[in-house]
């Protein structure tokens, strides 16, 4: 694939390497990283990107290389992937498609915890604006590689981290998708990047101590901090939620047992984050909140007419940021890429105030006799019926019918549903949209971002059912 170059769109605010020698020079002192460990303020973080970038270049590496890491920590791998960005490398994810040889972490001098009293040296590109990879979450089972620039990283972070004031934490390592976008984020922001310590009997206190304003968790470990017997001291901190469909009952539980100031919102590796609820707005819950500043959203149907508040359709946007194309794949990328609007794949409708609801993907979408059953919305309804901690709604294929609607269900471990009064529930509220069966397990098969990965759950199903897989 040809090296991208910059559109006119993503230029407002230059390439990353162009920020971290604004912030060298404006606030030289600021932490940029944080943890136990200790911190690296922008000057510090100036001197050893040019100290890493020339290692780098003693390995070989060139603005044609894509380099990858492996064997490193979660700093240090901030560290290098910034040097890369420096020299104009192609930065890639460790396991990728086609991934080249990777650079372990011992072959690279560890990170420098800060120094007083050092000059703040000047950054300058070494190449052009760096490109880089990310995975998508892949529950078809063939993930796609997103190419973007930093500088529509740089675009994108403002609507992820709004103030050089923020300090940023997720539990996912840097190696997840997700955690790699929201670092270079803060940096670009000006923000500090907070490296917790995650084990359970430490992370509240090392949010606290680290000073942390937001913390970023999937549904997963929304849960997981539920657990901890001292989460109510995280009352302080901005708590955001994203990467999947968040049930009412979560909300409630994260907003009365940890922070009032929980929100979730919508995005996609594609354009950065699209939508947030307003903690104060109690209208939100079955929605992931009105489109941030500078994006646009439409609802459009099958031959791309724009349809009315409330009706469903694929949710399309518009912002700045967008992602260049996918890598070596340029039919798809004419295909989800029009005219500036990047069609996400994910079903969806706005109501009367603007706020966006996604019922999940346009293929989970399936027909039963002539009912559309959308998957996420079922679940949803399961997920909120006493004694039930997770599900997962399947089309079984049928000759009759064309997909009959079944469902795994993961009883709670406390207090386990009673899968036929359960069901009970469903019909009353759902009709003919209920499944027809469900069937309990121990678990739903889930990517890293916390999707269902259909495919393997319906042959669980199958599975569990007797049948052949």
């Amino acid at each position: 694939m040809e090296r991208a170059t910059t559109s006119a769109a993503g230029t407002n605010g230059g390439t990353l390497i162009d920020r971290l020698a604004a912030h060298a020079e404006s606030q030289p002192n600021a932490p940029a990283i944080l943890s136990p460990v200790g911190q690296v303020s922008y000057a510090s973080l100036a001197r050893q990107l040019l100290q890493l970038s020339a290692r780098l270049e003693q390995l070989g590496v060139t603005q044609e290389s894509r380099v990858c890491f492996a064997q490193i920590g979660d700093p240090e791998h901030l560290l290098a992937m910034l040097a890369c960005l420096q020299l104009g490398a192609t930065v890639s994810s460790p396991g990728l498609p086609d991934t080249p040889n990777p650079i372990n972490g011992p072959d690279l001098p560890g990170i420098q915890w800060d120094e007083a009293g050092q000059s703040t040296p000047r950054l300058k590109p070494l190449g052009d604006d760096a490109v880089l990879l990310f995975s998508t979450s892949g529950t078809t089972g063939t993930p796609k590689l997103v190419v973007l620039q930093s500088a529509d990283l740089v675009a994108q972070a403002p609507r992820h981290v709004p103030t050089p004031d923020t300090r940023f934490a997720c539990l996912a390592p840097i190696t997840h998708n997700f955690s790699r976008r929201h670092r270079l984020y803060c940096l670009a922001q000006g923000a500090a990047s907070v490296f917790i310590d995650t084990r359970p009997e430490r992370l509240v206190d090392s949010c606290l101590s680290l000073g942390v304003s937001t913390l970023h968790v999937t549904v997963f470990q929304a849960r997981e901090l539920l657990a901890l017997p001292d989460a109510q001291r995280l009352a302080t901190l901005q708590l955001k939620l994203g990467g999947s469909y968040v049930p009412r009952e979560l909300r409630a539980a994260l907003r009365s047992r940890i922070t009032a100031n929980a929100v979730f919102g919508y995005g996609t590796t594609e354009t950065g984050a699209i939508a947030f609820t307003d903690a104060n707005d109690p209208e939100s819950d079955d929605t992931v909140g009105t489109p941030l500043p500078g994006v646009e959203v439409a609802i459009r149907d099958d031959e791309g007419q724009v349809l009315p508040a409330s009706a469903t359709g694929e949710i399309v946007v518009r912002c700045r940021g967008v992602f260049r194309a996918y890598w070596a794949q340029p039919e798809l990328t004419h295909q989800r890429l029009q005219s500036g609007w990047f069609h996400t794949g994910d079903l969806g409708q706005l109501d009367a105030a603007g706020r966006l609801q996604v019922q999940g993907r346009v293929d989970d979408m399936f027909v039963f006799n002539s009912w559309n059953i959308y998957p996420q919305l079922i679940e949803a309804e399961l997920c909120a019926l006493p004694g039930v901690s997770d599900a997962a709604v399947l089309p079984l294929p049928s000759d009759v019918h064309g997909h009959i609607p079944v469902a795994l269900v993961v009883p709670d471990t406390e207090l386990p549903a009673n899968l036929d009064a359960v069901r009970q529930s469903l019909r009353a509220t759902l009709g003919m949209r209920c499944p027809r069966q469900l069937l309990p397990t121990t678990a739903i098969p889930r990517n890293a971002g916390g999707k269902i990965m259909r495919a393997e759950a319906l042959q669980q199903f199958l599975r569990l059912q007797g049948q052949p897989a």
